[in-house]
């Protein structure tokens, strides 16, 4: 499984359904299987990160969570 974010990635925000295109946060872990259960979203577009904010849903709920396929990390690159 590749993903877009390591580990304590800082990440930009690219894709939202909910309006939170271009908020920063933290990779924090990826999501249990317990918490994806209780998550008031599909998960079903791959790996999702528990971040370091709370972020809006499309149903208005307020979760710690983002979808790595969302996300691009913020890295320096050599050069």
């Amino acid at each position: 499984m590749a993903l877009n974010c390591k580990l304590g990635d800082l990440a930009v925000m690219v894709r939202s359904n909910a309006g939170n295109e271009g908020v920063i946060l933290q990779c924090i872990r990826i999501a249990s299987l317990d918490e994806l259960r209780s998550a008031p979203f599909t998960h079903k577009l791959g790996p999702v990160w528990i971040v370091d904010k709370p972020l809006m849903t499309d149903r208005s709920n307020i979760v710690p969570m983002a979808v790595d396929s969302f996300l691009r990390p913020l890295r320096d690159n050599p050069g």
